[in-house]
């Protein structure tokens, strides 16, 4: 519990930042990667497609481009760390 409020805070803070300063890089993307290599599947999908919905919800992006690109990154991250 206390991992997904930390990771929920970490996602609405860049979220923020990303809105406001134009900052390079997805960092968003990195904690999707570190949650499908070091969670359970079912904590880290849900988180995964959470912080796509916050970054579609600040983002000008059509809705659901985020949440569709973060849940392929975990999943084909979760595949291809099965296959190692």
């Amino acid at each position: 519990m206390k991992l997904w409020f930390l990771f929920i805070l970490y996602g609405i803070l860049i979220v923020a930042i990303k809105s406001v300063f134009p900052i390079p890089g997805d960092f968003l993307l990195l904690a999707v990667v570190y949650l499908s290599f070091h969670e359970e599947w079912k904590e880290a999908l849900f988180l995964s497609l959470l912080f796509g919905f916050f970054l579609d919800i600040a983002s000008l992006c059509p809705f659901g481009t985020a949440i569709c690109s973060f849940g392929s990154v975990f999943g084909l991250v979760r595949f291809i760390k099965n296959k190692i």
